[in-house]
C-alpha cells in the first residue's frame, strides 16, 4: 500500500520535471554550438574544406571563413549565452531547491521508491500513465506465461 505522499507525488505523472541538482555544462555548450552550426553554413564550409583537402592536399579558396555581420552578431550573442548559462542554471537551481520544499520531499520519495526492490515501475500498454507492480507476483506470472508450451516453444 502506498502512502498518500507517494500517491500525491506520483499523481504528477512520469513527465513531471524536478529541477536537476547537477547540470552537464559540456552538453549545454555543445547544444548551443550545434544551434550555431545549424543556423550558419559553417558545417557546409567545413565539408567543402575537407573535400578540397582530400582532393588537392592543399587549401586554396576555402581556408578562411569570413563571417558576415549577422553571423558575427549571432556568434557574439551565443558566446555570451554560453558563458553566462551555467551560472544562471546554478542560481536558478539553488533558488528553486531553497524555496520549493515540495520538490525536496518529492525527490526523497522518488529515491525511496526507486530503492524499493520489491516493486516494478513500468508503462501501461496504452496511455501515458505508469503501473506499479509487486515484483515477485509480476515475475511469477511472466514465468508462467513464458513456460506455457501451448504458446511458446524453446528453439535451439
Amino acid at each position: 500500500m502506498l502512502s498518500n505522499d507517494i500517491t500525491n507525488c506520483l499523481s504528477h505523472g512520469l513527465d513531471y520535471g524536478l529541477v536537476p541538482r547537477k547540470v552537464d555544462n559540456m552538453n549545454i555548450i555543445s547544444d548551443i554550438e550545434n544551434v550555431f552550426h545549424w543556423v550558419t553554413d559553417i558545417s557546409q564550409h567545413h565539408k567543402n574544406l575537407v573535400s578540397e583537402l582530400n582532393k588537392k592536399d592543399t587549401v586554396i579558396g576555402s581556408d578562411v571563413r569570413v563571417l558576415n555581420s549577422k553571423e558575427l552578431t549571432l556568434t557574439s550573442s551565443l558566446r555570451s549565452i554560453t558563458d553566462s548559462f551555467p551560472h544562471q542554471v546554478y542560481r536558478f537551481g539553488q533558488l528553486q531547491n531553497r524555496i520549493n520544499t515540495e520538490q525536496k520531499k518529492y525527490r526523497h520519495l522518488l529515491k525511496n521508491l526507486k530503492q524499493n526492490k520489491s516493486i516494478i515501475v513500468t508503462h501501461p500498454d496504452k496511455g501515458r500513465g505508469f503501473v506499479l507492480l509487486n515484483k515477485a507476483e509480476y515475475l511469477s506470472k511472466m514465468y508462467t506465461i513464458l513456460n506455457d508450451s501451448t504458446k511458446f516453444t524453446f528453439r535451439s
